[in-house]
């Protein structure tokens, strides 16, 4: 872990708790593992915490466009039941009308 002790910015933290990947870094904490300075409990805790949370609103986006997704689907099936009621009764007014037209044509 100690390759380059020099790690000063936060991209170069994360950089490197993600060369590790999550399972290790979790199984470091779980552990009680020390991380090399300056990245330190805190920091790994902190980067789990994230990318828990991404995991959570990414997940929830996923839900938010599948209901969404859904809700159009039924808003469209209802549109076409409402377009096809449309269609019957304009057909049914205008057998009624050539009907009408046809026996005062008599």
């Amino acid at each position: 872990m100690g390759e380059k002790a020099g790690y000063r910015t936060r991209r170069e933290i994360e950089a490197f708790l993600e060369h590790l990947g999550e399972r290790a870094v979790r199984v470091a904490l779980q552990s009680g593992m020390r991380f090399p300075m300056p990245f330190g409990e805190y920091h790994a805790a902190m980067w789990l915490a994230r990318r828990d949370r991404e995991r959570r609103e990414s997940v929830r986006r996923r839900e938010t466009a599948r209901l969404n997704r859904t809700l159009d689907d039924a808003s469209a099936t209802i549109q076409l039941e409402r377009g096809t009621r449309f269609a019957t009764g304009a057909g049914l007014v205008a057998l009624i009308a050539l009907a009408l037209s046809g026996f005062r044509g008599l």
